[in-house]
């Protein structure tokens, strides 16, 4: 499905004019203004504050989770390839793995057809329990109508900030702090610049992120707390576009506004894109970029100073987890959890030195200082 956008410039209560670009890659510039001492600091106490790792605990009662042994769900993720999906996939998969649960599964490749196709094989395979990674759920929902129809529970990663209200059709539902975590990154920059950015956020047409993301996000807080910064919102049509459209979109915007001094990837596999473009336009050094994720690659560019200033990530590791306890509530009869726990945290060139930049550090969780795998075993009587 391709989304259109209409230029629209919205202006915001706190004096900073938030410019929506269209999606060919032309977005406008904006004004800008002040920015008090103490919306800086209160920047910085919240990178302060989030750069700590966090104690997050699994939500909801204990339950026996050996009645789901010998169950089978369907794993469909938006698409299989990318690091921050592979590190929720592998702790699914190994949660489950726990409990005696197979899990199958059937890569979308990012686009509306490959989701449809993939939740129709699964419905005709009968499986105790789907799950919808990140997928938007109106771009599917005739198909998991059907999964529904045929008694199959759905849980829905809707692609959206984790206090949403869930979507009619999820028999459970998971997902991140979104909306904390772009705010995060906002405030770092705003940190960073003392409150004097010019900012391009670049986003993406198919996700239904934009609510939690963008506007709740980066719009609102530059909004409320940089007066000073200038921000550019852009996109690209698709997540499958990543890989294609997001180097000539900032080479565009950099070439027409060429103060710009900052760059939001607001996904992690967006940052090859931006990096491509600011080595063709020589703004290494001169442009920061900053992103969501926390994937490896990126934090070991954070390490290396390779172009990554600030990487904030939500535990993806413990997110796997999290969906295993909601499905495994779901197939033994339990009620599922309202609202899963999922940490966040702020990693800079100040922090970084604290984490093991290892594929095995990246898959287990470390980075984020909690032991919910044994939280979790605890939690369904599996120890």
């Amino acid at each position: 499905m391709l989304h259109t956008k209409t230029l629209a410039i919205v202006a915001l209560a706190a004096g900073v004019a938030i410019i929506t670009g269209c999606s060919s890659g032309t977005p406008q510039t904006s004004a800008t203004g002040t920015t008090s001492a103490t919306d800086v600091s209160y920047a910085q106490s919240r990178v302060a504050q989030y750069s700590a790792a966090p104690d997050t605990k699994p939500a909801g009662p204990a339950f026996d989770a050996s009645a789901a042994k010998g169950k089978t769900v369907w794993y469909i993720p938006l698409v299989a390839t990318v690091a921050p999906i592979q590190a929720i996939s592998k702790n699914l998969e190994r949660a489950l793995g726990v409990a005696g649960v197979q899990v199958q599964q059937c890569d979308g490749k990012g686009t509306a057809v490959g989701w449809n196709s993939c939740i129709q094989q699964a419905v005709a395979q009968k499986p105790d329990a789907i799950i919808l990674e990140s997928i938007t759920p109106d771009l599917v929902s005739a198909s998991v109508q059907q999964a529904k129809d045929a008694g199959i529970p759905v849980l829905i990663d809707t692609a959206s900030d984790s206090t949403s209200p869930w979507q009619p059709a999820a028999a459970a539902q998971v997902s991140y702090d979104y909306t904390l975590g772009s705010q995060l990154v906002a405030d770092w920059i705003i940190a960073d610049s003392a409150g004097k950015a010019n900012v391009l956020v670049i986003d993406t047409d198919d996700l239904s992120l934009k609510q939690a993301v963008t506007v709740d996000g980066y719009q609102a807080e530059f909004a409320a707390h940089c007066a000073g910064c200038s921000v550019t919102v852009d996109s690209v049509t698709s997540s499958a576009d990543w890989g294609t459209k997001v180097t000539p979109l900032v080479v565009a915007a950099l070439t027409k506004d060429p103060t710009i001094d900052y760059v939001v990837a607001e996904y992690d596999p967006q940052v090859p894109g931006v990096t491509a473009a600011l080595a063709q336009l020589d703004k290494k050094d001169s442009v920061k970029v900053a992103a969501f994720n926390a994937s490896l690659e990126q934090m070991q560019d954070l390490d290396a100073k390779n172009y990554v200033s600030v990487e904030v990530g939500s535990d993806q590791n413990s997110l796997g987890w999290a969906e295993a306890d909601q499905v495994l509530r779901v197939m033994t009869g339990q009620a599922p959890v309202q609202r899963e726990a999922t940490g966040t945290r702020v990693f800079t060139s100040d922090t970084i030195s604290s984490v093991d930049l290892t594929t095995d550090s990246f898959y287990s969780g470390q980075w984020y200082g909690n032991g919910f795998e044994a939280d979790y075993r605890a939690l369904w009587g599996l120890n």
